[in-house]
């Protein structure tokens, strides 16, 4: 999908070189471009994307089993890789709109008899207003699937850390098992304090 909608924008691109690319645009050659490449930001259903992002959960428990640790671990990466690919289309669609529009609006400010500033922007606005909209839109979605993206990061870590603690756990239940003079002290504080940061409970031997 990121390929073709790559493929998709760069024969847009070369069209527009192609046609305006030897001489200076009008603001109505601006528009027409602008409009073009618009055309090639895919279609996103962002209800049905918000629907879906708010569907994926991952359990993390205080006392995980290695099936717990080995599912949530799938679960997350693959919820991740999904989320990577849904930002990659917002940040297209994000940066292609505000590329735009600041296109728009400087083209506008040339043409533009208005005494101030303010008064060039605004004439901008009611111009594009449309535009301007559809900007703010697209990003509050990337935004969104930013923090999906973040949360689902942080959950997988904290799995993987609970990992950790369960495979020191166990080495060091065998360490216990061959040494019954408790050599290892050193290394059962640290497993404290990685308990500590984890909330995992210490696995009785």
């Amino acid at each position: 999908m990121d390929q073709q909608v790559s493929s998709n924008y760069e024969k847009q691109l070369s069209k527009l070189d192609n046609a305006y690319g030897n001489g200076v645009c009008t603001q109505n050659d601006i528009e027409r471009m602008a409009k073009e490449m618009l055309s090639t930001i895919p279609p996103l259903n962002r209800d049905a994307l918000r629907q879906e992002m708010s569907n994926m959960h991952v359990d993390v428990y205080t006392d995980p089993t290695t099936f717990n640790i080995n599912e949530g671990l799938a679960l997350s990466q693959a919820f991740r890789e999904r989320l990577s690919g849904i930002l990659a289309l917002a940040d297209r669609e994000y940066n292609v709109r505000s590329k735009v529009l600041e296109m728009l609006v400087m083209a506008h400010n040339v043409v533009s008899k208005a005494s101030s500033a303010d008064k060039r922007k605004g004439e901008a606005l009611m111009r594009y207003a449309v535009q301007f909209f559809h900007l703010e839109a697209a990003e509050t979605f990337r935004n969104e699937v930013k923090t999906y993206l973040d949360n689902m990061r942080a959950t997988s870590e904290t799995i993987s850390r609970q990992a950790s603690v369960i495979q020191a756990q166990i080495t060091l239940g065998e360490i216990r098992k061959k040494d019954p003079n408790n050599q290892f002290i050193q290394a059962e504080i640290n497993l404290q304090q990685q308990q500590k940061n984890s909330g995992i409970e210490e696995i009785l031997w």
